[in-house]
């Protein structure tokens, strides 16, 4: 199995509902996020994927997220907390139905800060 990841990071502004009940304050994150697709086989170009491709796909992806005032606004996450967690499977599922041909992706990791991250796949 090959496997090919890109990373880039974006800013976006987010809230969770602590389990207390209490709302945290709207605060903004430097978020990094990395994409892995893999595929039993290579293109004829000896490549999973081209890397500048996957990355156009995932600034796509993340692009509402950084466009909306909150996280919180967005459709998906109106009923629903926006944690690191959750915010990696939106990604994963936006981009999952992208791929074409042999590939698959495999994992989003999403850090909301250095040293804290979640993981969807």
């Amino acid at each position: 199995m090959y496997t090919a990841t890109v990373e880039i990071t974006f800013k976006a502004t987010h809230s969770l509902l602590l389990p207390d009940n209490q709302k945290e304050p709207l605060h903004e994150h430097d978020w990094k996020v990395t994409a892995t697709v893999e595929s039993r086989q290579l293109d004829a170009y000896g490549m999973v994927i081209d890397f500048h491709k996957l990355q156009k796909l995932l600034k796509k992806t993340v692009e509402p997220l950084g466009r909306a005032a909150s996280v919180n606004e967005l459709p998906d996450f109106q009923n629903g907390n926006p944690s690191t967690e959750c915010i990696a499977k939106y990604i994963y599922d936006r981009m999952a139905g992208k791929l074409v041909g042999n590939l698959t992706l495999r994992k989003v990791v999403l850090w909301e800060t250095p040293d804290c991250r979640a993981c969807y796949r």
